[in-house]
């Protein structure tokens, strides 16, 4: 056997020794769910203001549906490998709790204790902790074809005319009242009632306008410019050939 193939054997060899990485315990995903819905649980977003609400819901919705895959497939391994323990086969990660605001909405509010209490509770008793009420889940919001969340792009649809009407500091004064209304709507406005995606939406269109508007004036403007001076060359070439014409006729003189 060669230096090179005796080498590729051992380390083939070395391969096929390492031993495997251990299995995945559902105690793990628990863990692993309570500190990723520490992060993008709606509860938890209103407090730090990090994300809209409905931002936030799509993402722990998402979290939600992504740790019933998993435990499912866990489930299905532990009882291919014997075990006799029986879990609920309801959603596993909430309890019956509902909104701190009442509203029975599509998640619990997060647990008193914080996020201590959370990621502290026993497995064997936080069955509970985390049941999703689904049949009082509103439905979830209309997603983009691209992604998971609305999309924040607009189309011809969203075009407003009307900005193309007004004057430019009137579009400028537009587009910072909607940038400051993407967060922070005033309460009871028109734009308040309009979902963030869409909020965002109108934003970029008035953008887009003032950049074009923008980028239009200066293009006018150095064409302005260019013509004026264009027509004051000639002048100005003839009077500097006059008084150099002067100055070396003097010369000649001396």
């Amino acid at each position: 056997m060669t230096p090179s193939a005796r080498a590729a054997a051992d380390a083939a060899g070395n391969v096929r020794l390492t031993p495997p990485p251990p299995p995945l315990s559902i105690s793990q995903v628990r863990s692993w769910f309570r500190r990723l819905a520490a992060l993008v649980h709606p509860d938890k977003c209103r407090t730090t203001h990090a994300v809209p609400d409905a931002i936030a819901a799509s993402a722990f919705r998402l979290l939600q549906e992504g740790c019933d895959a998993l435990m499912a497939d866990l489930r299905r391994e532990e009882e291919r490998g014997g075990s006799g323990r029986k879990r609920s086969r309801e959603p596993w990660y909430g309890g019956d709790f509902h909104r701190s605001d009442g509203s029975g909405g599509a998640f619990g509010s997060w647990p008193s204790g914080g996020d201590k209490e959370a990621d502290n509770h026993e497995d064997d008793d936080d069955d509970d902790l985390w049941r999703a009420e689904s049949r009082r889940c509103p439905p979830s919001p209309p997603y983009s074809s691209g992604g998971c969340f609305p999309s924040t792009c607009p189309t011809t649809q969203d075009e407003e005319p009307g900005l193309w009407d007004l004057s430019l500091a009137d579009l400028r004064a537009e587009v910072a009242l909607r940038q400051s209304s993407v967060l922070r709507p005033p309460a009871g406005s028109v734009t308040a009632a309009l979902p963030v995606h869409i909020r965002q939406r109108r934003l970029r269109v008035a953008r887009s306008v003032l950049a074009e508007r923008t980028a239009a004036c200066g293009l006018a403007s150095a064409a302005a410019s260019a013509v004026a001076s264009d027509v004051s060359y000639p002048n100005n070439v003839s009077a500097d050939f006059g008084a150099g014409a002067a100055g070396a006729g003097g010369g000649g003189f001396l």
